[in-house]
């Protein structure tokens, strides 16, 4: 990542891994990179502006409701960052309930009765603040490349001299783990999320160093909540008429852990005369 750009790691993938075909695809960064992407009382400036949105909801129809947004009246208690740095704190503070506590706390702010008694809301935005620009100014040997806040956006280079873009035009990313969120919904959000993993379908686990094709396993059994027990599955060929991988299975097993599959969910295996399986982003 030090010695290449993000457009010019796409435009590789694009012209030498064939990722031009695809509507869609991931490029698997060095977790090193997203690990140094932090919001916390370090990292946020001392000095920092953002202007607060409220937004009132009225329910025009049973389960349907008109927004309206306008700028809040200002907040004299707090200076901005520690309204920000309260935020955050609460977040962490959290009570991790368990799942079946979670699962009843969003029955009930979930239901019609709940969401009828939402007048509006809050929220924060316009913070003129780049966490990971902070992250590249203050980290030796951070990836200036891959700097999105000083990459310029396709739509406002192309169009800069013309008339204003509506909509989202800059460059943004999600960092962090996969399949983590906020501490108040983990517990659930992780226990929904393997539910997925269901006996039949398959995964890709690995893949192949000599071909770049990804490796296929299909699923037989999830062990102890998180690693998968799988068949391992050989790949005959890739079908142009489908655009589908033509596996077969194998006497051989495996065990993965779901942290380690290269592609986060699994597929259908389909069959008619031979077995398929449909790629939907291009694993490079």
């Amino acid at each position: 990542m030090r010695n290449t750009t993000l457009p010019e790691a796409v435009d590789w993938c694009r012209s030498k891994k064939d990722a031009d075909k695809y509507p869609f695809f991931m490029i698997r960064t060095d977790p090193r990179f997203w690990q140094s992407i932090k919001v916390n009382a370090e990292t946020i400036p001392l000095e920092l502006d953002f202007a607060t949105t409220e937004v009132s909801l009225k329910e025009i129809h049973p389960g349907i409701y008109r927004a309206k947004r306008k700028p809040a009246a200002a907040e004299e208690s707090n200076e901005p960052l520690e309204q920000l740095l309260e935020h955050l704190e609460q977040m962490e503070k959290q009570p991790k309930l368990n799942e079946e506590e979670q699962k009843k706390l969003l029955e009930i702010i979930g239901s019609r009765e709940s969401m009828g008694k939402l007048s509006g809301f809050k929220h924060k935005e316009h913070l003129e603040f780049s966490v990971m620009d902070n992250a590249a100014s203050r980290i030796s040997g951070f990836p200036m490349g891959w700097n999105l806040n000083k990459l310029p956006g396709r739509l406002t280079e192309l169009l800069k001299d013309t008339q204003p873009i509506y909509g989202v035009s800059t460059s943004f990313c999600y960092a962090g783990t996969l399949a983590t969120w906020s501490n108040y919904l983990t517990s659930l959000r992780t226990s929904r999320s393997m539910g997925k993993y269901k006996k039949g379908l398959a995964v890709v686990y690995e893949i192949n160093e000599e071909t770049r094709e990804p490796v296929f396993g299909e699923i037989v059994d999830l062990l102890n909540g998180n690693t998968l027990q799988l068949i391992c599955l050989t790949l005959e060929e890739f079908d142009e008429t489908t655009h589908c991988y033509v596996i077969q299975g194998s006497p051989n097993r495996t065990q993965v852990h779901v942290d380690a599959l290269l592609y986060p969910d699994p597929m259908p295996i389909y069959a008619f005369n031979r077995r398929y399986i449909r790629l939907r982003e291009h694993l490079l």
